[in-house]
């Protein structure tokens, strides 16, 4: 049956390795190795029906706009379709009427609206319906088409047209698969770009399922292996050492390249070593640590007790191990596992500290197994603790002087190893649930410490990275780059139209025309700013700015070279400039100075849109928002970035720290001072972690930490059935105030959270809403006394003002005129572009002009960037309605993001400290509860029939003192009752037993006594034969007293059974010799089945021996006369015990006599007193164990003996 369950078991998991790998393929296929073909088919239908659905659409549309006025379609709202269009615009004689979204923009055209349109944002599949001078235009994206591309700004197919493979739009008909309209009209090609629409969630999965398969076929082996009689340390080694070899052979040779393009085996993400040089490589050694822990564990059952001490000396060096894994996933990644910023954590944080768990666990179990083994060395608790002492100040010296470890990393593992030593010799390795939590507690803090350790080792080098990046602008590239656009910059036409029509270009509309054409993918990096000045030194540009720069102040910047020509870097720092350039542009007689100057991007701007308009090719260093930073030259700060108020003199700043350079702190904040020359110096500062950082993660953790515990707790009681019914008094107490806690806690944080979202609701809308009135006031004073606004008397004053008034609120500001139609903004780079149209929001536009709304506030987005919006009427001095002001809030999410995360701190910290205390509290309350009854429990315990059982002692006068008082009087009673019983048994003990001697007695002494007589009447003392005779007689005589004798011992050991002489003993060798004893017995065939050579058992050996003997004896004389039989002994070890099985293919045991069998002086045999498996019953019963027999008459019989094995594996009690 065993080797049946090790096959079954073997082959659920080679089962589940190949189900697997088959569900690996098949995704992977799906997401990375797709048909092109079926996928352009399938593309090609979805085109197809988003054309009929727009005809349809148009065609219903159309027919409810005819009878609608303006006023009456912007108030309509059944425009409903069933791809849910938002794009489509209604236009009188190419005037916009009505527009459904601020996302496509249609302009008057001679051409046919129809088809594929390349618009600035994106392709649109439009079709267009119209009758005289009324027209409906609706359109759906295909693919968005931005100038360039950032976190939020994406060039990609729509939602409903993606497929596995990146495909990409181009009208180019000799490039990629053509795409055709349902009159098979050309429309555009689509090309794969080699990349993968595949998410980082889809990535996982597949890749969980390949380490799944990994796992289950190393298992499925593994099962075998223990198939084969192979002795341990081979089968162990062997295992180990073929795991190690295919590892290798897979790094080697890189077998798992078919991932490579996953996110988790990107360098970026993580890379470490040639063991790790990825994530995803990473993850498969943790899987095989995983498997190799499990096998070593199973190899620990089986050792000797003495290696204990060397491997407890090595659990040190694993500890050191484990430590330095850790360092390397911290300081060789860019996974964010600053876990008290919850926020900041991702999928790869996640499967890190999970990482991390599975470590500290496994790290536990053979610390557990290895100190078990130390117990069983019954070595006296000073040796265990003279060599946990100097193995811990071993480790504590070495980690600290040899590999540079903090003190508490160094002192981790003498502080984890003490503990589980305590309470295996205090507590006999029973974890109760209080020390379950210690154990827990005592992990997660480490880990919180540990990674608050490398955390900030981490961002010591990142920020040291950051400083060198930032100390200088220079960049060699600028002079090559430059040189090769310089001639083109001369003479392209926007400058020559700019000098032939003087103050007419504006100077905004100037730079964006040549940001278009010149400086662009390698100057995205710059926010460049361009002035034109003729021969009398005029700025030839139009702006509102009364502070742009003059030549004279660009020449005081140009310094030295401010008479040559080219590019210059800016080495003071000069109002935050890297580089400037100067030109001089000669066309026809026209003679201007152009002048370029640019200023870095690498420092995050903090205003809204301008992130938006950022490329990614720009560099940003995003992460630099975390910390504030001063540049200061000659002494003299030139830049502060972020919430640091630093001091404007130098010497100032560094006398605080003596003078010090490199990392210095303060009471908030941790500062790196980089001098890069004599002149420049660089601070980074960053906030330091307070203490209640260190216990936020801590808190993160323990409960992350807890949750996975669930996990392998589930799987160790995977054969037992978990009741609640069964559970102690004690342990119902504590789980009940525990789940308690939880779900008043889980209550409070939902209801709370609720409440916080509602709150930080409110409070953003207030805040924008006080900052749209405190704009229009500003805005009012500026531009309150016109009768009308217009783009074109105002247009540049107006985006002059709300320029400056997006710097002092810090916000975007856009003024749109009655008509719903820009006509300024403080960024009017996003019109420009093409990211949205020039019109507001439909939504707004309809809610104030014609719903007549005092504001409307509502989130917006511009690709993946989602923004609060809020619009208000603006009213001139005399109260006319001159435009619609608007104002964004961009903060919104990061600010909720920010109270969310505090107020999860809060909430956890909350959990975890009423946790702890209720667990404290829990098992007070428990113990003070069922601690009379405990006492009760003891006492009941105790009673013996026929002994003298003392009364509970209670003095109190509750419901449990009631039942003491009871308990006390029914124990009286029973003392008597007791006494009359024993008194009654004793006789008629006494009185069967003298029968059943009596018995036996006569059984000899019947045939002694004819004998006597008949030698009496038949003596005749000269007989010939007479001695003879009298030999005889006396021979017959003595086997009859022999009998007698025997009967008397069988007796004498029944009743007076010797205490067993405990020992560690192997039960084979006994078993082997008892075989051996009855080899010789005729037509007997033996056959024995053991799963292994050595189950260890404390017993007595010779009692022992006495019983497999009895039981052999018996089933040998189960055969009939004559004839053989087989015995099969059989050994099965069953979860810390061990069964034997002697089975016969006798007669079998009739069913009248089974309930006697182990009934003294009964037998089945025509000789024998009926002792022996009354004997045999007592004895295994004295050796904590069990006896019971199967039988069928005529087939045979099969005796079970259970004991106790001596098992050194660790229990699994809570």
């Amino acid at each position: 049956m065993g080797e049946v369950k090790k096959i079954l078991k073997s082959t659920f998991w080679l089962i589940l390795a190949i189900v697997s790998f088959t569900f690996t393929w098949v995704l992977y296929s799906l997401f990375y190795a797709p048909d092109f073909q079926k996928e352009i088919a399938a593309f090609q239908n979805e085109i197809n029906k988003i054309e009929t659905e727009l005809e349809a659409f148009n065609q219903r549309s159309f027919d409810l706009v005819k009878k609608s006025s303006v006023r009456k379609l912007w108030l309509k709202t059944d425009f409903t379709n069933e791809r849910n269009f938002q794009n489509y615009l209604f236009l009188n004689k190419d005037s916009l009427v009505y527009w459904s979204d601020n996302k496509i923009e249609i302009t008057a055209s001679d051409k046919p609206r129809d088809g594929l349109q390349e618009l600035n944002n994106g392709y649109y599949l439009v079709k267009e319906m119209g009758v005289g001078n009324l027209s409906l235009v609706s359109g759906v994206l295909i693919q968005s088409n931005y100038p360039y591309e950032n976190d939020e700004l994406r060039n990609k197919l729509a939602a409903s047209l993606q497929l596995p493979q990146e495909l990409q739009i181009t009208l180019n008909p000799n490039i990629g698969a053509p795409i055709h309209n349902k009159k098979g009209e050309y429309l555009f090609s689509i090309k794969l770009t080699g990349g993968k629409n595949t998410t980082p969630g889809q990535e996982l999965l597949i890749f969980s399922l390949y380490l799944l398969g990994i796992f289950s076929l190393l298992m499925g082996l593994a099962q075998l292996l223990k198939y084969f009689n192979i002795p341990s340390p081979v089968k162990y080694w062997g295992f180990v050492l073929s795991v190690l070899v295919l590892r290798y052979f897979t790094l080697e040779y890189q077998w798992t390249a078919i991932f490579e393009d996953f996110d988790v085996y990107s360098p970026e993400i993580y890379a470490s070593s040639f063991i790790s040089p990825n994530l995803g490589e990473f993850c498969l050694n943790i899987v095989l640590y995983i498997l190799l822990g499990w096998w070593t564990l199973k190899y620990l059952r089986e050792i000797k007790p003495q290696w204990g001490y060397p491997l407890f000396v090595i659990s040190f060096v694993y500890s050191f191990i484990i430590s330095n894994i850790l360092q390397n996933l911290i300081t060789n990644s860019n996974i964010p596992l600053q876990v008290e910023e919850l926020f900041n954590l991702n999928r790869y944080s996640f499967v890190a500290l999970v990482s991390v768990f599975i470590l500290f666990y496994l790290q536990f179990l053979f610390l557990r197994r290895v100190i078990r083994l130390l117990n069983l060395t019954k070595s006296r608790i000073t040796q265990i603790s003279m060599l946990w002492f100097f193995s811990a100040m071993a480790n504590l010296v070495c980690g600290i002087f040899l590999f540079d470890q903090a003190f508490f990393i160094a002192l981790w593992p003498g502080i984890i190893t003490g503990c589980l030593l305590y309470l295996e010799y205090r507590y006999k390795n029973v974890y109760s649930f209080g020390s379950s939590i210690l154990i827990l507690a005592l992990f997660s803090f480490f880990a919180s410490l540990t990674l608050g350790e490398y955390n900030t080792i981490n961002e010591y080098q990142t920020r040291e990275l950051y400083a060198n990046q930032l100390a200088s602008d220079f960049d060699p590239n600028v002079d090559l780059e430059y040189s090769l656009l310089r001639e083109e910059l001369v003479n392209s036409d926007e400058v020559h139209h700019a000098m032939h029509h003087p103050f007419e270009l504006r100077q905004a509309d100037f730079k964006t025309k040549l940001e278009t054409t010149l400086f662009n993918n390698f100057w995205e990096r710059y926010d460049v700013n361009l002035y034109l000045f003729n021969d009398s030194l005029q700025n030839i540009l139009t702006s509102q700015n009364t502070k742009r720069k003059t030549v004279e102040e660009l020449n005081e910047i140009l310094g030295p070279n401010k008479g040559e020509l080219g590019i210059y870097f800016i080495e003071d720092y000069k109002d935050k400039l890297s580089y400037i350039a100067r030109e001089i542009v000669v066309h026809d007689a026209d003679t201007a100075y152009l002048y370029a100057t640019f200023k870095s991007k690498r420092i995050p701007e903090q205003i809204g849109f301008p992130r938006l308009l950022i490329n990614d090719k720009a560099n940003v260093l995003e992460e630099l928002e975390g910390y504030s930073m001063a540049k200061y030259v000659l002494g003299t700060l030139v830049m502060r970035y972020n919430e640091y108020n630093y001091p404007l003199d130098e010497n100032v700043f560094i006398h605080s720290f003596d003078h010090q350079k490199g990392f210095v702190e303060d009471a908030e904040f941790s500062h790196f001072i980089y001098a890069y020359d004599d002149l420049n110096t660089l601070v980074l500062s960053k906030r330091k972690l307070t203490k209640l950082s260190v216990f936020t993660t801590f808190s993160y953790l323990f409960t992350f930490f807890a949750i996975l515990l669930i996990f392998p707790w589930l799987l160790s009681r995977k054969k037992q059935a978990i009741q609640f019914g069964r559970l102690n008094l004690s342990v119902k107490i504590q789980f009940v105030l525990i789940s308690l806690v939880l779900v008043a806690l889980i209550i409070f944080g939902g209801v709370s959270g609720s409440f916080v979202r509602s709150q930080y609701n409110t409070y953003t809308n207030d805040n924008i809403q006080e900052k749209i009135y405190s704009v229009n006031t500003e805005v009012k004073q500026k531009l309150g006394d016109r009768e009308h606004l217009s783009k074109e008397e105002l247009g540049d004053y107006m985006e002059f003002i709300l320029q400056k008034f997006s710097g002092v609120f810090v916000t975007d500001i856009n003024l749109f005129d009655l008509e719903g139609e820009i006509m300024a903004s403080s960024q009017p780079k996003i019109y420009q572009l093409g990211l949205i149209n020039n019109y507001m929001h439909p939504d707004a536009f309809r809610e104030l002009k014609f719903k007549k709304s005092s504001e409307y506030i509502h989130n917006e987005n511009i690709g993946d960037l989602n923004y609060l919006s809020a619009y208000i009427p603006f009213l001139n001095n005399k109260g006319k309605k001159t435009a619609f002001l608007n104002l964004q809030y961009f903060a919104k999410q990061n600010d909720f993001e920010s109270q969310i995360s505090s107020f999860l701190v809060s909430i956890i910290n909350l959990a975890v400290l009423l946790i702890v205390s209720t667990v404290v509290i829990a098992i007070f309350i428990s113990n003070w509860i069922t601690s009379p009854l405990k006492l009760i429990q003891r006492n009941f315990s105790s009673v013996e029939l026929g002994k003298t059982t003392q009364p509970i002692d209670y003095t109190g006068d509750d419901e449990i003192g009631a039942l003491v008082k009871e308990y006390n009087a029914k124990l009286a009673e029973l003392e008597i009752k007791a006494l009359q019983l024993a008194k009654g048994e004793r006789e008629s003990a006494w009185r069967e037993m003298a029968k059943q001697v009596a018995h036996e007695i006569k059984n000899p002494l019947t045939p002694m006594k004819l004998r006597l007589q008949h030698f009496q009447r038949a003596f005749d003392p000269n007989d010939e034969r007479a001695k003879e005779k009298l030999s005889k007689m006396v021979t017959g005589i003595i086997e009859q007293i022999d009998a007698l004798t025997n009967i008397a011992n069988e007796f004498s050991n029944f009743a007076k059974m010797p205490k067993p002489e405990e020992s560690l003993i192997n039960i084979v060798p006994l078993l082997k010799n008892c075989m051996n004893l009855f080899k010789d017995a005729e037509h007997v065939e033996f056959v024995a089945a053991y799963q292994k050579d050595e189950y260890m058992v404390y017993a007595d050996k010779n009692l022992i021996l006495r019983v497999f003997n009895n039981l052999i004896k018996n089933a040998i004389q189960a055969f009939p006369d004559g004839e053989g039989g087989k015995i099969s002994i059989g050994i099965q070890e069953l979860d810390r015990e061990i069964v034997i099985s002697i089975k016969d293919n006798g007669c079998g045991i009739p069913e009248n006599k089974l309930h006697k069998i182990f009934v003294p002086n009964f037998t089945t045999k025509s000789t024998g007193t009926g002792l022996g498996l009354a004997m045999v019953k007592q004895i295994v019963e004295n050796h904590n164990g069990e006896i019971w027999f199967d039988t069928k008459e005529g087939v045979g019989s099969t005796f079970f003996v259970k004991l106790p094995l001596r098992d050194i594996r660790p229990t699994d009690n809570n």
